[in-house]
């Protein structure tokens, strides 16, 4: 059996709706790793920081 062209035509707009959405759904989780990964740099880097600025404890 054939399709009718109505039929891929019809198809065509929602799968590629399908596409974008999984990009855009991909994208913001890969934005969300990027935030992590930033932030516990940044943690990191103040405890650094200030582990550098604090005292010697006496014994």
């Amino acid at each position: 059996m054939h399709r009718l062209q109505t039929d891929t035509a019809s198809t065509f707009p929602q799968r590629l709706g399908y596409y974008v959405l999984g990009i855009a759904i991909g994208l913001v989780v890969l934005g969300m790793f990027q935030m992590q990964r930033r932030f516990a740099a940044q943690q990191q880097a103040a405890a650094q920081r200030s582990s550098e600025r604090a005292p010697p404890s006496l014994p």
